[in-house]
């Protein structure tokens, strides 16, 4: 299973597309930074164009804050739940890093 986070660091557009295209779903860190941002928009956009999953991750944040599109969708509380996100995303790492 491919699942696209974003991480900020230097990146290029067509990576970012060929990451969204390529996933099968994408998971969403919200924090109030996050909601902020035009990429992060724009990356969630993208995927709920392509009709894919989407995961909020809430962080710092309530289910009442997220645009109505994310809110209408199951949400994960980081705050609830930090070592076993923590674990998830490490074993997927883990899966992309065999695969490659």
């Amino acid at each position: 299973m491919k699942i696209v986070m974003a991480i900020i660091k230097p990146f290029k557009l067509d990576e970012v597309r060929d990451a969204l295209t390529k996933s099968e779903q994408l998971w969403v860190l919200a924090s109030p930074d996050a909601l902020k941002s035009t990429w992060v928009h724009t990356e969630w956009g993208a995927a709920w164009i392509l009709n894919k999953p989407i995961l909020p991750i809430l962080f710092r944040l309530q289910p009442d804050m997220l645009p109505d599109r994310l809110r209408m969708l199951q949400v994960i509380d980081y705050h609830n739940y930090p070592g076993e996100l923590k674990k998830l995303v490490e074993g997927r790492s883990l899966e992309a890093s065999r695969a490659s």
